[in-house]
């Protein structure tokens, strides 16, 4: 066969009026516009987009992304397993997700999470440190869910630290404050705004002035993705919640370029692959504009991209590694710093080591034989991917400025307007996948009818509440009447609002102090 029926001649290449001619003669006379669909309010994606810009600027991460996996339990033992088995097996980060008590600095009969797979309870320092009895706190980022408990959390990090003999200078760390998701996630911010952007201004300062390599605010649009958020709303409130955080540590006399070197973004990974490509590359693009504008250009703030829970399908689950894989390519092609893929079986129960390998593995697959960390941004120039980065970062900004107009982030969480925007956009979704205008494989596309339920062993919460007020009870007796003078006078510096109030922290959490009540020693 000769060369050039394999390489037709480029006289003969398509041009644009010959595709549309094609097309539409495939359509039969319906119209062309029919194949345009919309991705989020303002922003289409059409049937055919010419080459974008040749001279686009890359936007992306340069560099390998870090693998940064959930470590959740249900128990202290169980989570300590499965943080040396990710290390072991190539996770280069360990993400500590918390129950909801944790996260909001309470009881835990005070603050029940429904989740059948809540995450960690963390009491004490000595919690704390059972989980990350086998990892090397000098060599290993460790990420905690803070939520709105910062302070208590990362005094009893420090702690475990320093009793190890790695100082704060030498943690490498996330610590993910975030009281605007913490509110937006559990409804409610037990000692106030106030209070809990006076802890995140004390950890800020903390970070500034001892440990330069830590990360201490977390700026999340995960909660409004999971609530059902498009892909430019998500960027709004990632922006919004900017916006609302330089205000709050304005406030507290610190200037954007004092906290947002101690900053990461989060955002979730939904099922559009271009689409959220697009989101991380428009995400990018609008902060890194916006710093640019504040005179900050020098800095730039991670992007952790999470696959979401609203992705992961409970029929025929092992689909789920499909779209595991969706996801993982789009973050890492979207740029993300740091890439957290979920379980096959994660929202059944208890994840299996097989299922959390699996996950693990398919970061490494991207990694080591697909190579996709050895090109800065390789979707630079496409044409129908730098439209969508175009439209998503116009529209993200044009939704933080709604949000803006209602009073800021905060005002629009507390009256609900959010809320019941995501809520109807969440409806709308529902009814799609109802009717088969969205199918989702395994479950409405190609179902498995005759396939055996996959399960997972399920805590019992009765038993659960039971183990949880004996170690409450044990905690609460060990620290009964060993209060030294050390302890006292990390008390009145708590209880004083001492604005250093990290250091009294670590020194309660040194003394075994339950973590709720070093949250609720601060005024609040």
């Amino acid at each position: 066969m000769e060369l050039g029926q394999w390489f037709p001649d480029a006289t003969d290449a398509p041009d644009e009026a010959r595709w549309r001619a094609l097309a539409e003669k495939a359509l039969r006379g319906k119209p062309l516009a029919r194949l345009t669909r919309e991705v989020a309010p303002g922003v289409s994606l059409p049937p055919l987009v010419l080459a974008g810009d040749r001279d686009a600027r890359a936007v992306g991460r340069a560099g390998p992304w870090e693998i940064r996996q959930e470590i959740r339990g249900p128990g202290l033992k169980s989570a300590a397993r499965a943080a040396s088995s990710e290390l072991a097996g190539g996770t280069e980060a360990l993400w500590l997700r918390v129950d909801r008590a944790t996260r909001l600095g309470v009881r835990p009969d005070r603050a029940r999470d429904e989740d059948p797979d809540p995450g960690l309870t963390l009491l004490t320092r000595d919690d704390l440190a059972g989980v990350l009895g086998k990892v090397d706190l000098g060599s290993t980022t460790v990420v905690v869910e803070a939520g709105a408990n910062g302070l208590a959390l990362l005094g009893a990090l420090v702690a475990v630290g320093q009793g190890r003999g790695v100082g704060p200078a030498d943690l490498r760390a996330v610590i993910q404050g975030d009281p605007l998701g913490t509110l937006a996630r559990d409804g409610v911010l037990p000692r106030g705004v106030d209070s809990a952007y006076d802890d995140l201004a004390a950890c800020v300062r903390f970070a500034r002035n001892e440990a330069p390599n830590l990360r201490v605010v977390s700026l999340s649009g995960l909660p409004a993705h999971e609530a059902g958020a498009d892909a430019a709303t998500e960027i709004g409130v990632v922006l919004a919640s900017l916006a609302e955080t330089a205000r709050r540590m304005s406030a507290r006399g610190l200037k954007p370029g004092d906290w947002l070197p101690h900053a990461e973004i989060v955002v979730g990974l939904g099922r559009d692959l271009l689409v959220e490509l697009a989101k991380l590359r428009a995400l990018r693009r609008v902060v890194t504009r916006l710093l640019a504008h504040l005179g900050l250009a020098e800095i730039a703030v991670p992007i952790h991209a999470r696959m979401a829970d609203g992705l992961l399908a409970h029929r025929d689950p092992w689909t789920n590694l499909l779209r595991a894989t969706q996801a993982g390519f789009a973050g890492v092609v979207g740029g993300a710093d740091a890439l957290t893929l979920l379980p096959f079986d994660r929202g059944l129960g208890e994840s299996t080591a097989q299922a959390r390998r699996i996950a693990r593995n398919l970061q490494l697959l991207l990694r080591e034989e697909a190579h996709l960390d050895r090109v800065v941004d390789p979707a630079a120039g496409s044409g129908a991917i730098e439209q969508l980065t175009d439209g998503l970062a116009r529209q993200g900004w044009a939704a933080m400025q709604q949000l803006e107009r209602e009073g800021g982030l905060l005002a629009a969480l507390s009256a609900g307007t959010l809320a019941g925007r995501l809520a109807e956009r969440q409806a709308v979704l529902a009814e799609r996948v109802r009717t088969r205008k969205d199918v989702i494989l395994g479950v409405s596309q190609f179902p498995d009818v005759d396939g055996e339920r996959v399960s997972r062993p399920t805590r019992d919460p009765v038993a659960a509440d039971r183990l949880l007020h004996s170690r409450w009870e044990a905690a609460s007796l060990a620290q009964a009447g060993h209060v030294d003078d050390a302890l006292r006078r990390a008390l009145d510096s708590l209880r004083g609002g001492d604005v250093l109030r990290v250091g009294p922290a670590v020194v309660a959490a040194e003394h075994g102090l339950l973590l709720a009540e070093v949250a609720g020693a601060v005024p609040g």
